[in-house]
């Protein structure tokens, strides 16, 4: 699996190496992903040094001056932020009842609930709701 996330954070590099930083052109994706691919896929531990050589040699620019562009823009991939965030699709954001966090909000500003229209149950932040989750799951 490690393999895939680092190939899918190479491809997102690479796009926002053309489309942002604007420093490879279209043209170059192919031959960086293979490179990058093949690093990634021999085990190769140096497999991001290898990407930022291929972007220099491709953009022309100084190796430091990419790596740090690569720094830049590969810190707002999509894939980083699956990894911290593990599966988001199981996470929970409220350790509360929704009714719950609604009525402190609403006595912290001092605002009566009685003048909230209120519901009896509030589905959950995602497609599922807490009414289907079985009672014994943890």
């Amino acid at each position: 699996m490690s393999g895939m996330l680092r190939m899918t954070y190479c491809t997102e590099l690479i796009i926002s190496l053309i489309e942002e930083a604007k420093i490879i052109s279209p043209k170059d994706w192919a031959g960086i992903q293979a490179k990058a691919n093949f690093a990634i896929n021999s085990l190769n531990p140096d497999w991001f040094e290898v990407i930022v050589d291929e972007v220099a040699a491709c953009s022309g620019l100084e190796r430091g001056v990419v790596r740090e562009k690569c720094l830049f823009w590969g810190s707002l991939v999509d894939s980083l932020k699956y990894i911290q965030l593990g599966r988001p699709e199981k996470i929970r954001l409220r350790p509360h009842s929704l009714g719950d966090v609604i009525s402190a909000m609403l006595a912290e500003k001092s605002i009566p609930q009685s003048v909230v229209p209120m519901m009896d149950f509030y589905p959950g932040l995602f497609l599922h709701s807490e009414q289907f989750i079985p009672q014994d799951f943890k």
